[in-house]
């Protein structure tokens, strides 16, 4: 019986260890990569010519942003990288057609193209879809991200 107590204690602070050990990162800690995504926005007119934006985020969270003013680089910060990490598994990832331009956002105003690519899986949507759902959680950071990645 002693010995019985004895195996049964040692299975239990093994369990409690190895739980201890393999706990989900809380939602504080950023994810170790992320998928590649991507924003391309061309429309309108600045003052250099017609308005564009792309911009870049690597699994290891660094960014490129190149505008008319030119291109910026950066590192996402751990609250940044955990927010489009959440915004990306929470996101349906809708793919569209991707229709060429013209399409009425590409003639009337700024047309948005939207890439991603996981594990060798890669998607995309563009705001010529009618059917874009623009409040997607990865859409809506993704846009965000663009406006302001400092």
């Amino acid at each position: 019986m002693l010995l019985m107590l004895r195996s049964l204690s040692l299975v239990t602070a093994g369990m409690l260890i190895a739980g201890c050990t393999l706990a989900p990162a809380g939602p504080d800690t950023p994810p170790a990569s992320l998928p590649r995504m991507e924003r391309h926005a061309s429309g309108g007119m600045c003052p250099a010519g017609p308005c564009s934006s792309d911009l870049v985020v690597t699994p290891d969270g660094s960014w490129t942003l190149v505008t008319q003013e030119g291109e910026t680089r950066g590192q996402l910060s751990p609250a940044q990288k955990s927010r489009l990490a959440s915004a990306y598994s929470a996101s349906p990832r809708q793919v569209t057609a991707n229709p060429q331009p013209p399409c009425a956002d590409a003639r009337d105003g700024i047309l948005i193209i939207y890439r991603w690519e996981s594990d060798g899986i890669a998607g995309s949507a563009s705001t010529c879809d009618p059917a874009l759902d623009r409040s997607d959680p990865l859409l809506r950071a993704l846009d965000e991200l663009a406006d302001s990645p400092r």
